[in-house]
């Protein structure tokens, strides 16, 4: 009786850890179908800097001839 018990124990534990594993997996799943976007939101901030940098150049040059 008392080894019926631990084994219908342990076949819980097990089930409710596969399910939690599960679970994890799913979110995950979820966590990394948008990654595709990560490529596309990188290449729009490397053009923010870019034209951020274009026009400190800019205003640094205009500031240096106003100065002179």
């Amino acid at each position: 009786m008392a080894l019926l018990s631990l084994l219908v124990m342990l076949v819980r534990t097990i089930e409710q850890r596969v399910a939690t594993i599960k679970t994890t997996l799913e979110a995950a799943a979820a966590h990394t179908a948008d990654t595709a976007l990560i490529a596309e939101t990188a290449a729009g901030v490397e053009g923010v800097l870019n034209e951020g940098l274009k026009h400190h150049l800019f205003l640094g040059r205009v500031l240096e001839k106003v100065r002179s």
